[in-house]
């Protein structure tokens, strides 16, 4: 499955593929604009099957009920939200005025690349995981923002990925193609999601 999308500050498209004889994927994705920004949610539900696909779907609507909370925020409420279900890792990415400030637990990659980088092979800031399970066991977290520029590429995938799928991304290709390339990469061990996105011209 793929999907494609435009957002006041980005371009993105995502690809995704449930983990074979499940009819529903436990991995989620959550994009939403809000005045100035927009949140974008990786989520997956431990395990696979409608079990793990309550636990996404639980977060989402989390997400949903106000996007533009600090990304801290909105993981005490995830927390809050799946704490009768199996559990889940999670990433938030939040741009806002053009700052990226991203949380992560569990094991949710993402990655950013500079735009304007021309070092080969590119360099590649990581999102700063910490181990637990949202839902279950919240750890102290580690928040960070950074600056983000026009052209910058941001990038996201649930495990089951080539932990190096940062640094195969072709920076011309349009984040579908890159988001179903890293897909057709990775091990069919799970439910699979993978989402990019190209910063816009930030918000003033």
């Amino acid at each position: 499955m793929q999907t494609e999308g435009q957002e006041p500050m980005l371009d993105w498209a995502s690809a995704a593929r449930s983990f074979p004889g499940e009819q529903e994927s436990g991995d989620a994705l959550f994009v939403g604009s809000f005045s100035g920004g927009t949140l974008v949610g990786l989520i997956d539900g431990l395990g696979h099957g409608p079990e793990a696909a309550s636990a996404a779907r639980a977060a989402v609507e989390a997400l949903a009920q106000s996007s533009s909370d600090p990304v801290g925020v909105l993981l005490q409420r995830c927390h809050v939200a799946l704490a009768r279900t199996r559990g889940a890792a999670m990433s938030l990415l939040s741009l806002r005025e053009g700052v990226l400030s991203w949380v992560g637990v569990g094991n949710v990659e993402a990655v950013l690349l500079r735009g304007s980088s021309t070092e080969t092979p590119p360099r590649i800031e990581h999102l700063l995981l910490v181990g637990g399970i949202v839902g279950q066991k919240l750890p102290r977290l580690q928040i960070r923002s950074v600056e983000v520029a026009a052209g910058d590429l941001l990038a996201a995938a649930s495990d089951g990925l080539r932990p190096d799928f940062g640094s195969r991304i072709d920076r011309n290709a349009s984040p579908l193609e890159s988001s179903r390339a890293i897909l057709a990469e990775s091990e069919v061990v799970d439910d699979s999601l993978v989402w990019v996105g190209r910063i816009k011209v930030p918000s003033p």
